[in-house]
């Protein structure tokens, strides 16, 4: 039998009792572990296949330091892992050139491969380590169908996440209230209904992430990066979003009451049906800001 033979990737959406039979094959392995990365709907099936590559990937990356791993990703330098005894073959990651990274399985005399995107590769290691390192629980969903960290709902409330990056994060209906998100990188994530009630994101960069009907009640936005962030029917009352960038955000419908808007830059956003009752508009910027039916008895207005 010749595996190289054997690989068809259009066959990894089933998981029928033979493929399951056959699984510890390297052909049905590099399968499941292709369909780890490319959510494919394998993943719902063979969960020990899954639990071992996850347990021995987080293994793995316990040996790097968050910062160091971090670094490495910004410089194009990806992890590379051998992991050993994945049901009784070893599976090695090898980032072979830019953009790619090599998957290789062996079993004795056998062995099969393929390529992977790099960026996929280096999502799923950052999921696998953030949620390592703040005692999540390791979902085998690790990334979202569409592409992100998937966080979704998780409680993270009280948390010191202060300069972490979780940038393309799905943190949709997670609880971060009372969290320390100062300078965090939060851009192009998804914040649907999460609760930052009480939240420091001073500094924080949040640019085009979705942020629909998220609680930011008393959030500390001072500073922060807001620029095309979809805010609409969110609570922002008594925020303070001193000297933030709100440029071409959307804030329809949006909860502003007795916020802090000193200096905030609001130009070309979308204003339309927002309560703006007892703000504090002193040095705001708003050129090109779309006012419809704002709600206007504001607190105090002064320009320089």
């Amino acid at each position: 039998m010749n595996i190289n033979n054997m690989l068809n990737i259009c066959d990894m959406a089933r998981a029928t009792g033979s493929a399951m039979r056959d699984a510890t094959s390297p052909r049905n392995i590099l399968q499941h572990i292709i369909n780890f990365f490319t959510f494919g709907g394998v993943r719902r099936n063979n969960e020990k296949l899954y639990t071992d590559l996850i347990d021995s990937m987080v293994s793995a990356l316990q040996k790097w330091d968050t910062e160091e791993l971090e670094e490495n990703i910004k410089r194009s330098m990806a992890p590379e892992f051998k992991l050993n005894n994945i049901l009784g073959c070893s599976v090695s990651f090898t980032p072979i050139e830019r953009n790619v990274v090599k998957v290789k399985v062996c079993k004795g005399n056998d062995s099969i491969s393929t390529k992977i995107p790099l960026g996929t590769y280096v999502d799923v290691c950052r999921t696998l380590k953030l949620r390592d390192e703040l005692k999540i629980y390791q979902n085998p969903l690790i990334l979202t169908e569409q592409g992100k960290m998937n966080l979704r709902g998780v409680d993270l409330s009280n948390t010191n996440l202060t300069d972490k990056n979780l940038s393309n994060a799905d943190l949709s209906n997670a609880d971060l209230s009372d969290a320390d998100l100062s300078n965090v990188d939060l851009s192009q994530s998804n914040l649907f209904r999460a609760n930052l009630q009480n939240t420091d994101l001073s500094n924080a960069r949040l640019s085009q992430s979705i942020m629909i009907r998220a609680n930011l009640q008393d959030a500390d936005l001072r500073g922060a990066d807001l620029s095309n962030v979809n805010l609409s029917n969110a609570d922002l009352s008594n925020a303070d979003l001193s000297d933030a960038d709100l440029t071409c955000s959307n804030l329809s419908g949006a909860n502003l009451s007795d916020a802090d808007l000193f200096r905030t830059n609001l130009a070309c956003s979308n204003m339309t049906n927002i309560n703006m009752s007892n703000v504090d508009l002193s040095l705001a910027k708003m050129p090109g800001a779309n006012q419809t039916n704002v709600h206007w008895p504001v607190k105090y207005i002064r320009y320089g």
